[in-house]
């Protein structure tokens, strides 16, 4: 049994979370396999790293600067989404 937080992604939200990541109109933010590259990368390395300090990353830009979101409610499902997917790589580890 999975820990709360850590149930593995249906293909639907993979789905949405890629469908998301592509409607980013920034050229430098990342699609959902660059994504997924980053975050086995971040988890696999010895020292821990901050959503604070990958999230730009993955949306080309500062949050505010990156015009990666309509509004807050789109912001929040799909920061949800990007948290789930960390959360599922780190069960697969």
């Amino acid at each position: 049994m999975n820990a709360p937080g850590l149930a593995p992604m249906s293909e639907t939200e993979i789905d949405q979370l890629a469908d998301r990541l592509a409607t980013i109109e920034n050229p430098d933010a990342l699609s959902l396999e660059g994504m997924d590259g980053l975050f086995c990368a971040l988890i696999a390395s010895p020292q821990n790293v901050p959503p604070s300090a990958y999230m730009p990353v993955i949306w080309g830009g500062e949050f505010g600067d990156s015009g990666a979101f309509a509004n807050l409610e789109e912001a929040n499902a799909t920061v949800s989404l990007v948290m789930r997917y960390w959360n599922s790589i780190v069960a697969d580890f």
